[in-house]
Formats: C-alpha cells, sequence, structure tokens
C-alpha cells in the first residue's frame, strides 16, 4: 500500500512516468517465505517481469537477494529482487523497513484516535519507557524496527500504538502534498533500472 501510495504521489508531480507496477495479492508473506517463492519463479520464464522487495532487517536474507555490489539481483527468467535501499534521512541506520522511508514527521502522525507508530528506539530498552513521551511498551522486541502493539499511556493505560495497516491507511488518505515520499525515490530508481535493463534486452 504504501508503494502504491508513493508511485501515485510522486507520478503526479510528473516523475517516474513510464513505471508501471502491478502488485501482487500475497502480501502476508515473510521474509522467507518470500525468498522461497522468488527461488520458486525463476525456475522458469515468467510472462511479466517480477521483482521482489525485501526489507534490510534479516541480514541472512538480504545476503541471497542482492548482487555482489548490494544492489538488484537478477535471478534469470525475468525474476529479480532487490533491498530497500536506505534513505538520505536514514543513512545513520543499519537496518530498514519499508515505513522507515518516511521522515520522523509523517511516520510519527497519529490517527483521530491519538495512536501511532513508534520505533523501537524512542524506548528505553531496560524498561519499555519512552524516553520523552508519557508511554511505555509492554511488548518491546529488540528484533522489530517498528512497534505497532503493545504501547500504552502511563497515565491512563489508553492504547496508542497503531498498527502498520492503519498507519497505510492513514497515509494513503492525506492530500499527497502533505506527505514527504522522497524517501521511496531510491526504490523506485532501482525499480526503474531494472525496467531499462529488461526494455534493453528486447530491443
Amino acid at each position: 500500500m504504501h508503494i502504491q501510495t508513493a508511485l501515485q504521489a510522486l507520478r503526479a508531480t510528473g516523475k517516474y512516468a513510464q513505471l508501471r507496477l502491478v502488485f501482487s495479492d500475497e502480501k502476508e508473506r515473510g521474509g522467507a517465505d518470500l525468498l522461497k517463492f522468488c527461488e520458486h519463479l525463476s525456475q522458469r520464464e515468467q510472462t511479466a517481469p517480477c521483482v521482489f522487495v525485501f526489507d534490510s532487517d534479516e541480514k541472512d536474507i538480504v545476503k541471497r537477494v542482492v548482487s555482489s555490489a548490494q544492489e538488484s539481483k537478477d535471478w534469470g527468467n525475468s525474476v529479480f529482487s532487490l533491498v530497500l535501499p536506505t534513505p538520505t534521512h536514514r543513512q545513520t541506520l543499519d537496518r530498514i523497513c519499508i515505513e522507515l522511508l518516511f521522515t520522523d514527521k509523517d511516520f510519527s502522525r497519529r490517527d483521530q484516535e491519538g495512536r501511532r507508530l513508534f520505533d523501537r528506539q524512542e524506548f528505553n530498552a531496560q524498561n519499555g519507557r519512552h524516553t520523552s513521551e508519557p508511554v511505555y511498551c509492554v511488548t518491546l522486541n529488540r528484533s522489530a524496527l517498528v512497534l505497532e502493539d503493545g504501547v500504552f499511556e502511563l497515565a491512563t493505560g489508553k492504547k496508542v500504538s497503531l498498527a502498520k495497516v492503519a498507519f497505510a491507511e492513514l497515509i494513503a488518505k492525506q492530500p499527497a502534498s502533505t506527505v514527504d515520499f522522497s524517501g521511496f525515490e531510491p526504490l523506485f530508481d532501482a525499480l526503474d533500472s531494472i525496467r531499462t535493463q529488461i526494455a534493453g534486452r528486447r530491443v
């Protein structure tokens, strides 16, 4: 949903006019399952190019889905894979997921009930307390980059964490001009590079 929303917004500004994406209905696959699906499809020629996009938070998988130059990998048979490129505003991070392509301002947008996503780094790893807001996390998971559950107000116990799907829906409802989608441009540049590569083969 984030990729669809971002591409639509950037295309409205004149960018990526030649990039046409069709999204798979199978959106619930984790990294390991996605890799297996990628390997499976690469065994035979595909009627349309297939690109598998992975978060960078699973290092063992990352090594298998990029080339030695840390760029997209061509599996053959019109199957490709790549890892989300790290945008400029996240260069200090060694792992990212798609929600972190947004700037902090957009990442911390709240819905009508005051809920939002939280970055794991916002919390004290020892006690689960937020470093600046009066909230705490009861499900602090060191492996999760983004917390979408288990964050509550200290005073009232009200849940203030927002599910990732709800966040995607929240972003999609905003006027495109109010959201900074520049963090998605490196991803679309990579996808457009694959498009150009494929087009060159067909000439």
